[in-house]
């Protein structure tokens, strides 16, 4: 058995009428499997069960809900001292790479601003 973090993308959309955006949240969910396709498939059914929760859910005040839009990647964690059952600080799960264009957007992100940027995925 093996962990691993899987990226599952929900997405958020008005029961009627026109929206101008669509809230996308990409949430790393931690799994544990012996596999690659079984921890898919637990993805799958984890974030189709996210999606399914019907939890009175609004945009811009109009009913709305959400939508399992997939997986993006699944990620194994290559530390061999990871273990749930012991109390762990500074454990990394999973990461993001992207690039930003200067100094201040790098500082801005920091900071918790929106910025332009280019998301790379490494399985590119």
């Amino acid at each position: 058995m093996q962990w691993y973090v899987a990226s599952i993308l929900i997405s958020y959309r008005v029961k009627e009428g026109k929206q101008d955006t669509i809230p996308v949240y990409e949430n790393f969910t931690l799994f544990y499997a012996d596999n690659d396709e079984e921890v898919l498939q637990k993805a799958i059914k984890y974030g189709e069960w996210c999606a399914s929760i019907d939890d009175k859910t609004e945009l811009d005040g109009k009913a709305a809900y959400s939508k399992y839009e997939g997986i993006r990647k699944i990620t194994e964690i290559f530390d061999d001292n990871f273990d749930l059952k012991t109390t762990m600080d500074a454990v990394e799960l999973s990461y993001s790479y992207m690039e930003l264009e200067n100094e201040k957007d790098v500082i801005s992100l920091a900071a918790g601003h929106r910025v332009k940027l280019l998301y790379i995925d490494d399985d590119e």
